[in-house]
C-alpha cells in the first residue's frame, strides 16, 4: 500500500510525501517483524 502511494506521489512530483510514505512502509515492516517474532516466541 505505502510503496504504491510513494510511487504515485513521486509521479505527481510530491517527493516529500513520497519520502513520508516510504518511511511509513519501513515502520510498518518493522512492526510486522516484531509481531511475527512475538507470535513465534510466546512468553
Amino acid at each position: 500500500m505505502y510503496p504504491t502511494f510513494a510511487a504515485r506521489a513521486d509521479a505527481a512530483g510530491d517527493h516529500q510525501a513520497a519520502r513520508v510514505f516510504r518511511r511509513n512502509a519501513e515502520d510498518e515492516a518493522a512492526h510486522a517483524r516484531t509481531f511475527q517474532y512475538l507470535l513465534n516466541h510466546p512468553r
